[in-house]
This record gives structure tokens, C-alpha cells and sequence, in this order.
């Protein structure tokens, strides 16, 4: 059975295609409570574990982190971190996602200095501008780039649940009639700029994941036929590997598009 058997993306070998999804603890990262949680699913004998899906902004902003020096300190923190999982076998990522606010900071709404954005106006939140959403894209390259510098074996990238990747994909969300949106082609727009700046951060042997939305329940979301046209382009752009989230009704599936699953 294929589950069991090792697999290898990019130089990243896993003893086997097991993935523990991220999963919000409410632990934060760099404690002693989340790390032992992590280290004993590694023991357990999962070939990959992917970490709680975090604000790219912790990855850039001291401020987030609430102390001088916090990014710093976090990565060197995570490096140790890491050896430590690996000893077990495993590979560990992150996830990373945006959080509708620009300047976006911890990814809470109440973030001082901060304005709800989404890729079409709402009752709560203005339309994203061109020149934001290109920094945006630039904070997820960065972040994917100290995510790899700080030990971390991939990045996920969130592009479900509704997050800012999703929202842009989305034609009950995404309304915009620039090149960000419209038909479906453009509405993939954001994601692909997005994957194809972190890969040019990371390079060409660092994996990155996907987190796909790939089906979304209500008038104008996301389809399985879009999904399915979406994947091809991300793999384009430099996806490794898709992670699809279907209806709750549905079995979770991981779906490699590397070598021969």
C-alpha cells in the first residue's frame, strides 16, 4: 500500500506519505506545551507534520511578537526545534496565510494600526488595492524564505477556509473586474503570483504545498471543475504538493502531483 511506502519531493525524502494536517492548538509555536505535542506525533510515526497556520506577518513584524527582537529570536528558536523533530524521521512545515489586514500584524481583527482589506469591498472591508496586493505577495515570499532559513523542511500555503488566497480564487467573493478578477482565469490571478514569487524566495529545491479550497457549497464559490483547472495552473507555478479541502462530507485526501502517486 502506497501510504506506507517512502516518497521524495524535491530533496525532501518523507519514510512515508503520511501527513498530520495543521490543526489551531491554541499553543502558539515556540512553547513547551505545542513543541512536546509536535514531538510526540512525530514519534508516533507520521512521515510529515504541518505546523498551525501562521500570519506571514510573524515571520516580518517584531511588533507581532510582542518582544524586541521576536522574529529573530523565533527562528533561532525553531532551528533547534526542528533538528530535534528530524531525529525521529519525520519532516515538519508551516502554514502560512493571510489575514484580511494591511498592515496586518498578529492576524487579529483588534491589530492597532490596521484595515480590514478583501479582493471586493464589503460592509466591513474596503477593496484591496493593486499596489497592496503586490505587497502582500511580496510578505508571503519573505515569509516562505525565513520559514526555510529558520530549519523548516516546506511551507503550506493556505488557500482555503475561506483566507485571503481562497477569497481571491472565489467568484462569490471576488467581484473586481482589473486583471484580479472577472473569469476564472483571472481570479487564479492573485494565488499563482503569489506561489510563483515564494518559489522564486526559496528556489527551485525547496517544497511548497498548497492548501486548495476545492469546493465551495454556496451561489458563486468555488467548484470541483474550478479546482480541478486551478491545480493545473498552480503546478505551473510551482506547487509541489496539494493539499485539497473538499466539503466536510467528503474523506480528506492528499493528492501529490510529484513523481507518481
Amino acid at each position: 500500500m502506497k501510504l506506507f511506502e517512502p516518497l521524495t519531493i524535491k530533496k525532501m525524502k518523507l519514510k512515508n506519505r503520511i501527513v498530520m494536517a495543521p490543526m489551531q492548538l491554541v499553543l502558539g509555536l515556540t512553547n513547551k506545551r505545542a513543541r512536546a505535542y509536535y514531538m510526540e506525533r512525530a514519534k508516533g510515526g507520521v512521515g510529515s507534520i504541518v505546523m498551525a497556520a501562521t500570519s506571514v506577518d510573524l515571520f516580518l513584524d517584531d511588533n507581532a511578537w510582542g518582544r524586541p527582537d521576536g522574529v529573530v529570536k523565533f527562528l533561532e528558536s525553531m532551528k533547534s526545534f526542528t533538528d530535534k523533530i528530524r531525529i525521529t524521521g519525520a519532516k515538519i512545515g508551516i502554514q502560512l496565510w493571510h489575514g484580511n489586514q494591511f498592515p496586518a500584524g498578529s492576524g487579529a481583527p483588534s491589530f492597532p494600526g490596521s484595515k480590514l482589506i478583501a479582493p471586493s469591498a464589503t460592509d466591513e472591508m474596503k477593496e484591496i488595492t493593486k499596489d497592496e496586493i503586490q505587497l502582500i505577495i511580496g510578505k508571503f515570499a519573505m515569509a516562505s524564505k525565513k520559514a526555510m532559513e529558520s530549519g523548516l523542511d516546506f511551507i503550506d500555503l493556505h488557500g482555503a477556509h475561506g483566507y485571503l488566497l481562497c477569497q481571491f480564487f472565489s467568484g462569490a467573493d471576488n467581484k473586481r473586474t482589473d486583471e484580479y478578477g472577472g473569469d476564472l482565469y483571472a481570479r487564479m490571478r492573485f494565488g499563482l503570483e503569489t506561489v510563483k514569487s515564494v518559489r522564486d524566495a526559496v528556489g527551485d529545491d525547496f517544497p511548497v504545498f498548497y492548501r486548495l479550497g476545492a469546493e465551495e457549497k454556496r451561489a458563486g464559490g468555488v467548484t470541483l471543475r474550478q479546482s480541478k483547472l486551478f491545480a493545473v495552473e498552480l503546478e505551473k507555478a510551482g506547487v509541489d504538493v496539494m493539499m485539497p479541502h473538499p466539503p466536510k462530507e467528503h474523506v480528506w485526501v492528499l493528492l501529490s502531483i510529484w513523481q507518481n502517486l
